[in-house]
């Protein structure tokens, strides 16, 4: 999930919160998202989640150029 540094712009207060978008980051803290800054300071790896990325190769890259010459 993305965290959040959210900063209360009335109170100056400043939390960092994961949320899943900003606006319910500044829900979970009981402020409105009108008197809140807030800047996305991790977006990925997402927390408790386990992401294995496979590529396979392109089919071009593996084939020589024949014909060509």
């Amino acid at each position: 999930m993305p965290r959040y540094r959210v900063t209360n712009q009335v109170t100056k207060e400043v939390h960092e919160i994961e949320a899943p978008f900003a606006q319910v980051a500044c829900e979970k803290l009981g402020w409105m998202i009108g008197n809140c800054h807030v800047k996305c300071i991790r977006e990925r790896p997402f927390t408790h989640t386990e992401v294995e990325i496979v590529a396979e190769p392109h089919k071009r890259a593996t084939q020589k150029n024949e014909g060509r010459g």
